[in-house]
């Protein structure tokens, strides 16, 4: 399970539990592991976890940003996206270039 926010054009997130499927060990040359299940668990609580949070804290730019604002905004995690919602306000670079057009279009 994870958190995730959008704000002012970033996304952020943060992992709480990820899980894995069930493993079964093939070979081992330590010799035999009694609690597998265990071992990976603390594995991905301790490492895999904290280095995925590590990246997804800093958050990730919405190539719109520049553009447009999104504001009171959702994401909801699906299957095999993330659906952005929200409110989108343009940005004052956005309305100069669109007064531009209209400038060029009236006096052009």
């Amino acid at each position: 399970s994870s958190g995730i926010n959008a704000e002012y054009g970033v996304i952020t997130a943060n992992v709480t539990h990820l899980t894995h499927t069930a493993t079964t060990l093939v070979h081992s040359t330590v010799g035999g592991v009694s609690d597998l299940q265990g071992v990976l668990d603390a594995v991905i609580s301790e490492t895999v976890t904290p280095t995925v949070n590590s990246v997804l804290n800093k958050g990730f730019a919405l190539p719109i940003k520049d553009w447009v604002l999104l504001e009171r905004s959702a994401i909801v995690s699906r299957r095999d996206y993330l659906e952005i919602c929200g409110d989108v306000r343009l940005t004052e670079r956005t309305l100069e270039e669109i007064r531009k057009v209209i400038a060029n279009l009236v006096i052009g």
